[in-house]
């Protein structure tokens, strides 16, 4: 192969064609040099989004390296999506330029979120124990302090063991998020996984959430069909011809017509595979913040939260929390207000009193959370409000304690809405048809 004379190569276009084919293969190590050691993050196929450090990517597929694990392999065939992001130390080190340097409650949400959402790494555990070490230096009397201080010194030390919650003393068992000194709040019951997943499809965003998979089984189609069959309110989709061609369409399409249909009892059987954007962004930086300043506070206003929550970025835990926000109301005014986001009293009532519209309740210990509504952590939680969708109030019922009064029989999602009631997650002129969508949006609002 390699017999012939160095000077074959004495002809013009050899020459040019060996430089473009060199140049190409340097430019192409280059770009993996570059990517090398870069926070990525992969959708893949079966709904799992999973983030590391990018070890090699090559035509093959992508391999990471996740925070403190093991390197994992894979195949093009299971991805769906890749993208190069910020790693959790670089969020951390941005949101914490953020916050003054006084303010405890802000640090030690911060501080606190990032404990247990890198809990598995043995690197991030003693970058908690530096990061609350200073906290200790400049809150010194800080009981709630000493209490994170203890728990990520012991993980630290342990770096294989399972996380400690900052306030399970030396007894080596998780048990509740630090209390800042409020009496404990009643225990309350988690949502179950059937209903965390309903509450998932309610916070479905057809923009956002394209991606996610859904599994709309076939005898949700059926039911579908049985409840509306050629009427009226189907033919204007273009699939009265019965459930075959309803079924050729993609399921994002076939959910856009449930949803507009409001045929609510058909959504449990719905699985949605991943986590929409608002719950995770809920779950990861807002749940945190409602724990240590929030919930611990104001249990008593609003029935149903959890104010010591055994692992804050738990589903189970995190979702009880938004749904008991999203359908609270105290004296006419929404928790969560998604009309008007800055009016919601999970902002309005950190607020210093005489800037707030609503003032918080006389609670003993209460200090305000927000400079004002100029505070960047008030517009971001402005924002997220404005990115989730507001829960009907007869949707889902928050869990209870109690047994159900008939034997055998379990709390279900509410009966379906009737054709006359609106839809509250419509927007203003947004149509129902498949081939009209509304404004702002590629598919029309939902249930």
């Amino acid at each position: 192969m390699f017999n012939r004379p160095l000077h074959w190569l004495a002809h013009p276009a050899q020459r040019r064609g060996m430089f473009i084919l060199l140049a190409s293969a340097a430019l192409s190590l280059w770009s993996a040099a570059a990517r090398a050691d870069e926070w990525c993050v992969l959708k893949l196929k079966d709904g799992r989004t999973l983030s590391g450090i990018l070890v090699m990517k090559n035509d093959g597929g992508i391999t990471l390296r996740p925070e403190g694990g093991e390197n994992i392999a894979f195949a093009n065939a299971e991805i769906v999506e890749s993208s190069f992001q910020k790693s959790p130390r670089e969020e951390y080190a941005e949101k914490r330029a953020l916050v003054k340097d006084d303010d405890l409650s802000g640090r030690y949400a911060l501080l606190l979120t990032f404990y247990y959402a890198n809990q598995k790494s043995a690197s991030a555990k003693a970058f908690c124990k530096d990061e609350a070490e200073q906290l200790l230096k400049d809150f010194p009397d800080s009981a709630s302090i000493q209490k994170l201080h203890r728990a990520v010194s012991q993980a630290a030390e342990k770096p294989d063991a399972a996380a400690v919650a900052p306030d399970a003393g030396t007894g080596g068992t998780a048990t509740q998020i630090p209390d800042p000194g409020t009496p404990a709040a009643a225990v309350v019951p988690l949502m179950s996984a059937s209903d965390q997943n309903l509450l998932r499809l309610y916070q479905f965003d057809f923009k956002k959430d394209a991606k996610l998979s859904l599994t709309i089984p076939k005898d949700v189609v059926d039911d579908l069909f049985k409840s509306k069959g050629d009427s009226e309110e189907l033919k204007k989709y273009k699939v009265a011809g019965g459930p075959l061609k309803f079924r050729n369409l993609r399921p994002v399409e076939q959910l856009e017509v449930i949803f507009d249909l409001r045929e609510r009892e058909l959504y449990p059987k719905i699985k949605v595979g991943g986590e929409p954007a608002s719950l995770l962004t809920f779950r990861t930086d807002i749940h945190a913040m409602l724990i240590g300043y929030f919930t611990q506070r104001f249990a008593a206003q609003v029935p149903g939260l959890i104010a010591k929550p055994k692992n804050i970025s738990s589903p189970a835990e995190a979702y009880t929390n938004f749904l008991a926000l999203s359908l609270a109301s105290v004296d006419g005014h929404a928790v969560i207000d998604h009309q008007s986001p800055a009016d919601s009293l999970l902002l309005q009532w950190g607020l210093p009193r005489d800037l707030a519209k609503y003032p918080a309740p006389e609670i003993k210990g209460w200090k305000p959370y927000f400079t004002g509504t100029n505070d960047s952590r008030f517009i971001e939680i402005s924002r997220w409000i404005k990115s989730t969708y507001e829960m009907p109030a007869d949707s889902m019922s928050l869990p209870s304690a109690e047994k159900p009064k008939e034997s055998g029989q379990k709390p279900g999602p509410a009966s379906p809405a009737t054709p006359q009631q609106p839809n509250p997650r419509r927007q203003p002129g947004q149509s129902g048809n498949l081939n009209q969508p509304g404004p702002g949006s590629p598919l029309p609002g939902n249930p």
